[in-house]
């Protein structure tokens, strides 16, 4: 959690950074796969390098390239991240995007009233 200076006109919101090895190239491929970067990729000091980036139905989320900062390490104690959820009108040319940038696998779910696809 971190201030938003005054001279920012941000809505505000929480950003999943998503991991990667290599920021330069994740970006290269966000743009290649119909996504936007609005940011980066930038330095952020000895932590690591990011990007901020939008997918092709406007889902913004962020790319981390860990040096000292890794990231989330922990799983399974109280207040770590268990469940990212994007709900988009796109389900099928969203997985594809996800699936080509960060080589993710999907599988449908069976659900009468909705189309879902899990990680």
């Amino acid at each position: 959690i971190g201030e938003l200076p005054p001279d920012r006109q941000l809505p505000v919101s929480w950003t999943t950074y998503l991991a990667s090895d290599d920021a330069d190239l994740t970006a290269e491929r966000i743009r290649c796969c119909g996504g936007t970067v609005g940011v980066g990729p930038l330095e952020a000091e000895e932590e690591g390098r990011l990007v901020i980036a939008m997918d092709p139905s406007g889902a913004t989320f962020g790319v981390w390239e860990g040096r000292r900062h890794l990231g989330a390490q922990g799983a399974g104690v109280p207040g770590t991240p268990v469940w990212h959820e994007l709900l988009t009108a796109e389900t099928t040319m969203i997985a594809k995007f996800y699936e080509s940038v960060f080589g993710y696998d999907t599988e449908a779910v069976v659900a009468a009233d909705f189309d879902y696809l899990a990680r």
